[in-house]
């Protein structure tokens, strides 16, 4: 699992910003309206499995908590681009655990 989660984080690289805008949105649907999806286990696992404590926590409070990156930014005392770039490791560490990377392999050529 520990290659295979290290296989897809690296080709997590490639997948363009528009892409990573799509990812976003269907993460934050799913985790943002549906509390069975954010009680899950495989959930749960994945957000463990985000590397960085920063990413964690502004990836937590974006997704599961529903803040705005702004107030993400207030309140973390986080500048705004320091928000949208911890968001966009956490996600890549978070989708390529999540669901063994089925997300992610749907933007990976």
């Amino acid at each position: 699992m520990k290659n295979s989660h290290a296989n897809l984080l690296e080709a997590s690289y490639n997948i363009s910003d528009k892409d990573w805008r799509i990812i976003r949105s269907m993460l934050r649907v799913l985790l943002r309206q549906s509390d069975t999806v954010r009680k899950s286990e495989n959930v749960a696992n994945a957000i463990q499995n985000i590397a960085r404590d920063e990413d964690r926590i502004v990836f937590f409070k974006y997704f599961i908590k529903g803040q705005s990156i702004l107030n993400v930014s207030m309140d973390q005392y986080f500048s705004v681009e320091s928000v949208k770039r911890y968001l966009k490791r956490g996600t890549k560490d978070f989708i390529a655990v999540y669901n063994n990377g089925a997300l992610a392999k749907l933007f990976i050529e």
